[in-house]
């Protein structure tokens, strides 16, 4: 369990390697625009962000086959990892001049949750290190995509301008908190349910699993302890197991094995009881501008304490071991949910454009308080100061990257679903993946 204010995971020189060059950015004459490095070399851009679905065994997955090919949205939070290697090769030629940040890894609308706590972005499974544009770049495609469907296309620039002062704001001021959207008031004002409806309607997204209850309780032992260390305060069966199931939700997350814990809580009364969240933390191979910390099973953990307006609770770690009788070694992170908990669809939480400009905006302040968060001084305070000369820079070039990769996004799911659709329908092959792109 991570300190209120862990030690950057991230050696500070590298993220103050470049700081000299990039403060000097803000001195440099006006950005030009940068050609899709594919497109230059005569190849069609689009094809690297085209993912056959032949590959998934959507057998367990009942609706996500068609979730994914229903419109570009649903496709684009199935590609994340291809996108940000798209992202990656775009800025190739300028990553030497970009810091390393703390990035969410898939920022975009449809990660943005509200509950009784908190607002934002969630969803952490894919924090890293890297540059900031991974980060700009994907929560402005959401923005663009999510004003093509709110039937705004013309205005998709000016809300992803809002979405980058949010952003310099957040730079400007790390303790930042903007006014809340009107929206996530609105969902909160619609919490009405009770503490044991939330408790059943978690339960009934257990699904069953091979592992006994004691095969878990055994596995979990070392969450266990780390709960104990960071929360002495708490009774001792707090985190007695009740019930568990495997969790199938999600889009981009739907093929990463997950687990649903109902523990006991602070007393024996079913009230107060807790669901927790166990989630596989997933290797973030194939996407050649990040950085992988040593610790990678404390990253997620990490990145959610730095990204957050508000902490997280109850936040850990479980290895699954082959010498305590698992099959494999795998590395899970554990939250608690909330009692509440509304996650954003496009269009549908989008009442006026107005909500749209809002919620980018509360994004951006949270991503630019977070990005340089945790960089022990005094490199908070430069980065911070390198980063909003670095976005004054690359500007033009992330509006361009926004543009061309939505056109790309968009020609790729038509591209994909046109082969899904002449595709005869059959059963998953015997060689079907399952990690999600």
């Amino acid at each position: 369990m991570p300190s209120q204010h862990p030690r950057p995971p991230f050696p500070a020189a590298a993220a103050g390697r470049p700081l000299a060059i990039a403060l000097a950015l803000s001195l440099a004459s006006a950005p030009s625009l940068r050609a899709d490095p594919a497109a230059a070399a005569g190849q069609d851009p689009a094809a690297s962000l085209a993912v056959s679905l032949e590959a998934y065994d959507f057998s367990k997955q009942p609706g996500l086959r068609a979730r994914i090919l229903a419109g570009p949205y649903g496709y684009f939070r199935f590609i994340n990892r291809p996108f940000a290697q798209a992202v990656c090769r775009r800025f190739a030629r300028d990553l030497e001049v970009m810091a390393l940040v703390n990035l969410h890894g898939d920022a975009h609308l449809e990660n943005y949750s509200v509950t009784e706590r908190q607002r934002g972005l969630a969803d952490f499974d894919d924090a890293a290190a890297g540059p900031a544009v991974l980060d700009l770049v994907r929560f402005g495609v959401s923005l663009r995509l999510a004003s093509r469907a709110l039937g705004i296309a013309e205005r998709a620039d000016a809300v992803l301008a809002a979405f980058l002062e949010g952003y310099r704001s957040g730079l400007r001021d790390g303790d930042a908190v903007p006014p809340e959207p009107a929206l996530a008031t609105r969902l909160r004002a619609g919490f009405a349910k009770g503490r044991r409806e939330l408790l059943a309607k978690a339960e009934a997204l257990m699904q069953p699993i091979e592992m006994s209850r004691r095969d878990f309780e055994r596995a979990s032992q070392q969450y266990r302890r780390q709960m104990r260390e960071a929360h002495p305060e708490l009774p001792a069966g707090f985190f007695d197991i009740k019930s568990l199931g495997a969790l199938t939700l999600g889009i981009g997350s739907a093929f990463r094995e997950k687990y649903l814990l109902r523990v006991e809580g602070a007393t024996g009364a079913p009230e107060d009881d807790v669901i927790l969240e166990a989630k596989a933390i997933r290797d973030l191979i194939g996407v050649d501008c990040i950085q992988r910390p040593r610790k990678a099973i404390t990253r997620v953990a990490v990145a959610q304490a730095r990204l957050s307006f508000v902490l997280p609770r109850y936040v850990g770690y479980v290895v699954l071991h082959p010498y305590l009788g698992f099959e494999r070694r795998e590395k899970f992170w554990v939250f608690a949910w909330d009692d509440h908990y509304a996650e954003l669809s496009v269009p549908r939480s989008f009442r006026t454009p107005q909500d749209l400009f809002e919620v980018a905006r509360d994004a951006g302040v949270q991503l630019g308080r977070g990005h340089p968060k945790g960089i022990a001084d005094p490199y908070e305070a430069k980065l911070r100061r390198a980063l909003l000369s670095s976005v004054a820079h690359f500007e033009a070039d992330i509006t361009a990257a926004v543009r061309d990769l939505t056109r790309q996004t968009v020609a790729a799911w038509e591209s994909v679903r046109a082969q899904a659709a002449a595709a005869p329908r059959s059963a998953a092959p015997a060689s079907a993946v399952t990690p999600a792109p």
